[in-house]
């Protein structure tokens, strides 16, 4: 299959001051998911800087996460499993028999966290084992999740319409609440980005969790993920697009996207 058959390249250029190696400086992992994608599209593909992408899983991605050491952590929400596979694509780990797992992040202390969607919970996984070491509850419908460095974790309880922060025992910290937020992401500065998947709209607040700007994008987005940069893309599912954001939240930059892609991971190679 010819790779733009996956993603268009042509490129929408909001503001002629940009450059394009300004916006996509790296390269990035495309999860396309079995539920609007034809099963040939299905699979994790690297979409390179110059707009060339390549499959380099075949599996039923809904979420993958690219870690320092190159290897890389897949969700699989159909086939209810998780994958840790190194660069050659040996699978390190495994953990099936999960209820739709939507998101898998590493926590600071190695620890595999996923977010359980229909059991609406969010569980840490010993990696050597798969075992439950802990377990995080009283959500509605969890989509996304993000350890922090003090044990805390970020959840994006999407039809429960709130972002909450947890202490290390599952004790509620502070919360946010908005229709349907469907990814959180931790920043550098102790803020939080969100992306909002009924309304359309992005969300950065501040380390008060005050909003420091709010951004409708349109679509159905599936995620919102800050680069090393400062600007923001977005991934809009529905709309089959990435969005590019500026520092404060103003649209630059909209490139065609592939159907069925639901997440856009940047990989940073270290």
């Amino acid at each position: 299959m010819k790779a733009a058959c996956l993603l268009a390249l042509a490129l929408f250029i909001q503001d002629p001051a940009l450059e394009l190696d300004e916006i996509v400086a790296e390269p990035a992992l495309l999860s396309v998911d079995t539920k609007h994608a034809r099963r040939a599209d299905v699979g994790l593909w690297r979409r390179e800087t110059d707009g060339k992408t390549w499959r380099i899983w075949e599996c039923d991605p809904y979420d993958s996460r690219w870690l320092p050491d190159r290897t890389i952590l897949i969700a699989e929400r159909w086939k209810g499993r998780v994958l840790w596979i190194d660069p050659k694509g040996k699978v390190l780990f495994e953990r099936a028999g999960l209820a739709e797992p939507v998101d898998v992040e590493l926590a600071h202390d190695g620890t595999v966290v996923v977010v359980e969607r229909r059991k609406s919970r969010v569980v840490g996984l010993d990696p050597e084992t798969g075992r439950i070491v802990w377990n995080r509850t009283g959500f509605v419908s969890p989509f996304d999740a993000a350890p922090l460095p003090n044990g805390h974790l970020l959840v994006a309880d999407s039809d429960g319409g709130r972002v909450v922060e947890l202490d290390a025992r599952g004790k509620l910290v502070w919360q946010y609440k908005m229709p349907f937020p469907n990814t959180v992401e931790p920043l550098g500065d102790g803020g939080v980005l969100i992306s909002n998947w009924t309304r359309g709209e992005v969300v950065e607040l501040g380390p008060d969790h005050k909003v420091r700007w709010k951004t409708h994008v349109g679509g159905t987005l599936y995620s919102a993920e800050r680069l090393p940069e400062g600007l923001t893309v977005v991934c809009d599912g529905g709309g089959r697009r990435v969005v590019f954001l500026d520092e404060a939240g103003k649209l630059i930059k909209s490139e065609p996207f592939a159907p069925g892609c639901v997440d856009y991971e940047t990989i940073l190679e270290l």
